[in-house]
Parts: structure tokens; sequence; C-alpha cells
């Protein structure tokens, strides 16, 4: 008697579980709420939002480029006619920043910029509200991986959808190696800081411009000709400066 009796409790509280799971599936969908991000209903917002991502993400990457593996530039850098551009070497310090900082930099650039993305005005009948990104960047030798999470609330009629991706992009720049040949540069000038080995450099799989800019400062550009963006190859700047 006693075992059929915990055995009946058992079974109603199963069946007042399923009775609760279904007055919560009847309640949303009364409600219009649905999370569902393949609906056909919002496919023009997420193919935006993962477009967008993309050229977010590539314009971090040419940032980076430019500023010496910086969106955001640190406190000491150098002022060019091509860019301002971070030291990677300065006064026997390696100051290249870490690969991990290279991609916190373009997470932070992507998160600022992609809430942007969506203009209510150009979704006519929808009201759409975005929350907080969230980038994850890993740079591996021949190809960076951006993974997107950006929670949207998506309103078409009476239906209201939920989703946040996530959105993944990967941008075929050889960034990972690109970064070794520019610590290899730096870590041979703390070596020997007054004897830049060109023959080395000729013999990497870049094309390396040393272009000074003062009689303590050059710059050092790596052009990779397999990394395209727009058919425009690749590059990435940093400066040096030695001691006096």
């Amino acid at each position: 008697m006693k075992k059929r009796g915990q055995v009946s409790i058992f079974i109603i509280i199963a069946i007042v579980i399923v009775i609760i799971i279904a007055i919560i599936l009847i309640a949303n969908n009364k409600s219009g709420i649905f999370n569902n991000q393949n609906s056909p209903d919002i496919a023009n917002v997420n193919t935006q939002i993962e477009q967008c991502t993309e050229q977010r993400a590539l314009d971090a990457i040419r940032l980076i480029g430019l500023q010496g593996g910086y969106t955001n530039l640190p406190d000491n850098f150098i002022i060019t006619n091509l860019s301002n551009i971070a030291y990677g070497y300065y006064e026997g310090e390696k100051t290249l920043p870490a690969k991990t900082t290279i991609e916190k930099e373009i997470n932070n650039y992507i998160e600022i910029t992609t809430p942007y993305c969506i203009d209510n005005n150009n979704f006519p009948g929808y009201n759409i509200t975005l929350g907080k990104a969230k980038s994850t960047t890993t740079i591996e030798d021949n190809q960076i991986t951006i993974s997107l999470k950006l929670p949207a609330s998506i309103t078409k009629g009476t239906k209201t959808y939920t989703t946040e991706g996530p959105y993944d992009i990967q941008i075929p720049i050889r960034l990972g190696k690109i970064y070794s040949t520019a610590e290899l540069i730096v870590d041979s000038e703390i070596k020997n800081p007054d004897n830049i080995e060109l023959s080395k450099l000729s013999s990497l799989d870049y094309y390396i411009t040393v272009v000074p800019v003062t009689d303590k400062e050059i710059i050092y550009i790596i052009t990779d000709n397999r990394s395209q963006t727009d058919n425009i190859p690749y590059s990435f700047l940093f400066a040096n400066k030695f001691k006096k």
C-alpha cells in the first residue's frame, strides 16, 4: 500500500508539471512570442545582421592592420601620413600587443558598432529592439573566426520573435601568420637592435617594407598578397623606436 501511494504521488506530480508546461506554451502562443530565429518572418532581419557583422569585422581587421594591432590606439603611438601607428618595439622594449589583446580589440569594435546595423526605417512593418552584443574572436594562422551573439526582439504584426544568433563569420586573412612575422621582427631587434637583418626578412612569405620616419624611428609594413579584402592585399603596420 505504501509503495502504491508513493507511485500515485509521483504520477500526480508529473501531471501537474505537464499542465504547467502546457499553460506556459499556451500563454506564449496567445501573446504571440516565439523563440525561433529561423522563421521566414524575420529572415531578412537576420540576413542584415549577419551581413553587417561581417562588414564590421572587416572594418575592425583593417583598422587593426593600419594601427599596429589596435582599433583604439594606446597612449604611445606615432603620427604619420599613412595612419597613426602603435609601436611594436620601443627603446628596447617589446610593445607589440599580444594576440589576445588584438582579439579583444576586434571584439570591442564589433560590440560597439553592430547595434547600429539595424534601422527600423529600413524594415517597414517591423519593430526591432536590439540588446547588448557579445563577440568572440579567434585569430588563427589562416583565418579569423568571429561569433557574435546579438539579442533581438522583432515584432511583426501580432507576433514577436526573440533571437540572438550566434552569427558566425570566417574572414580569410592570415592574421595569425602575419602576427608571428611581426613578433619575429620585434624579437630579433630586441636581441640585436643595431642590426636589422634584411636578408632574413626577404626569406619570409610576405612583402615587407621598411619605412624610415626619423633617425630613430621606422615603420614596418607586412603585406600579404594571399590575404585580400575587396581585392586589396592585407597589410599590417607597426612602428619601432630605437634608443638614442
